[in-house]
């Protein structure tokens, strides 16, 4: 399938962090739209279901979809919305999706800091993105994950910022620690806390990279003790410190302000 010709017409692409006041809404489109988020609770309806979203999740409306969102107050989400005309239904897409492994924030960041500036590639660039979005969704349609693995991972982003053990976790699963453990690993093919700790890291990249917060507080927000202790995961994993991963590819001073006053709004 070739990605890119599902894409006919790219409209926009920003960054929204909710305020706790939002009140319900219902929208309809004539074209598509994509919600990755980030951070927060998210409450949304479409066709009949009702449905929660949150980091990590994938919600897409099709054109034409009445749906209805709100968000929790207490804590509101962070969310990127790409909106594109495509002769694509997307029947095949569920909601909510999970991008367990962070790639679909990492093109929503890309795609969300240059689609808005002119240049002689600036067509290419947001097709080819959004095409490798479209991708990475028949991607996670293709590779189907097993539901305990799902509540598994669930329950680990909602609840990275506490002390979770594999006992912890085997209490709340009601299950014995030897076989939490091994019927995590035979379905998911890696550890409880080794998917924890990765978890932890798509976290922390996704607040450096739409947050103006502290490397300090967002230590803490998704499970570590001090800021060593996430800087030495991301040397160890990435190659990188979370100072890195905030300047991106060398943005300057100007260049990130621009960035925030054209590719993220609040409200």
């Amino acid at each position: 399938m070739n990605t890119q010709a599902l894409v006919r017409k790219f409209y926009w692409c920003f960054f929204f962090r909710c305020g706790s006041e939002r009140v319900e809404e219902t929208h309809q489109h004539e074209h598509h739209t994509l919600v990755v988020f980030t951070e927060g609770k998210y409450y949304g309806r479409a066709g009949g279901k009702s449905f929660e979203a949150g980091a990590g999740d994938i919600v897409l409306y099709r054109a034409g979809e009445k749906y209805r969102e709100s968000n929790d107050p207490g804590d509101p989400p962070a969310f990127y919305v790409i909106q594109f005309h495509s002769d694509e239904d997307f029947s095949f897409v569920r909601r909510p999706m999970r991008d367990r492994e962070g790639r679909v924030r990492t093109l929503c960041q890309w795609l969300n800091e240059q689609w808005w500036w002119a240049t002689e590639a600036d067509d290419a660039y947001k097709h080819g993105i959004l095409g490798a979005i479209i991708a990475e969704l028949l991607h996670i349609k293709w590779a189907s994950v097993d539901p305990f693995v799902d509540a598994v991972q669930r329950y680990l982003v909602a609840h990275m910022a506490e002390p979770v053990t594999t006992a912890s976790l085997a209490r709340h699963f009601r299950m014995s620690r030897s076989y939490f453990c091994r019927r995590f690993r035979t379905e998911a093919h890696i550890a409880p806390m080794a998917e924890l700790q990765k978890l932890r890291l798509f976290q922390a990249r996704s607040f450096l990279q739409t947050t103006d917060m502290p490397v300090k507080q967002i230590a803490r927000k998704v499970g570590f003790s001090d800021t060593a202790a996430l800087t030495h995961l991301f040397r160890r994993v990435m190659n990188t410190t979370p100072t890195g991963i905030r300047k991106g590819a060398g943005r300057s001073r100007e260049e990130n302000i621009r960035l925030r006053e054209h590719g993220q709004i609040e409200g």
